[in-house]
């Protein structure tokens, strides 16, 4: 059964309709200009979990050298080698984290850059079209 009478006229009405909407209607403008902003909790985050682990691994070395020292060579030796495992998980973690933020207003994924220019990381969200500074640098180069 083909499409009747009513449906044609019904499927031209709607047509019609469609693009008066389009030509009265005032459409936004798509623009591709990025705005800048600060991110509001992943730079507060970052130093305040890399802090607290350099706490951790100070506290790890100076308690092994301890115990090493007084002749608790067992125990010195596994705080020691924790100590040494520690160093490279917080710095992957840190990194890791870095590079994998989550945009505060739409939750997609972020692309980390360098921003070598301004000397501080930044991350970009394509769907908010916001670049958000993360609140860390990059240091001088001088």
């Amino acid at each position: 059964m083909g499409p009747t009478k009513g449906h044609a006229f019904c499927g031209a009405l709607m047509s019609n309709i469609r693009q008066h909407r389009k030509l009265t209607m005032p459409q936004p403008e798509r623009t591709n200009v990025m705005t800048s902003a600060p991110h509001p909790y992943f730079g507060i985050w970052f130093r305040r979990f890399f802090f607290r682990a350099w706490f951790v691994i100070a506290a790890l070395f100076v308690l092994s050298l301890l115990l090493l020292k007084n002749d608790f060579s067992v125990i010195g030796a596994v705080l020691a080698i924790s100590f040494g495992i520690s160093i490279p998980f917080t710095i992957g973690y840190l990194l890791y984290r870095l590079y994998h933020i989550d945009c505060p207003n739409c939750h997609a994924q972020l692309k980390t850059i360098k921003n070598v220019k301004m000397s501080k990381y930044e991350a970009v969200c394509n769907r908010c079209k916001i670049v958000w500074d993360v609140g860390i640098g990059i240091g001088n180069s001088d």
